[in-house]
């Protein structure tokens, strides 16, 4: 008896999923990133800096996850940051430091 009728017997290649997270994530990082210039995170929660935050933390949960180690979600990250407008990595690390300073970010004494 035939127990692969309706499937397919050749074997298949498997997708990592983070694969394809690192890819639709780095496809739209960059516009994410000049959507967030000049806009601060004072007023509301979930402005054009804080999407482009968390695209970055995923971008590099899923390059570590896709290449095996969280050095691998660092590259991913730098990466990206590479291809994007200077002016916009400067802002956005603008307002990390002061996201990071105001939360009370330990004194290194």
């Amino acid at each position: 008896m035939d127990h692969t009728q309706g499937f397919d017997a050749k074997p298949r290649k498997e997708t990592n999923p983070a694969d394809v997270q690192l890819g639709e994530i780095f496809a739209e990082i960059t516009t994410l990133l000049d959507n967030a210039v000049g806009v601060t995170w004072y007023e509301e929660s979930g402005n054009a800096v804080d999407q482009a935050v968390v695209a970055l933390c995923r971008l590099r949960r899923a390059g570590a996850a896709s290449r095996g180690g969280p050095e691998a979600g660092d590259v991913a990250v730098r990466d990206a940051l590479a291809l994007s407008d200077p002016g916009a990595v400067i802002w956005l690390a603008s307002r990390t430091i002061s996201y990071i300073d105001e939360h009370g970010f330990p004194e290194l004494t």
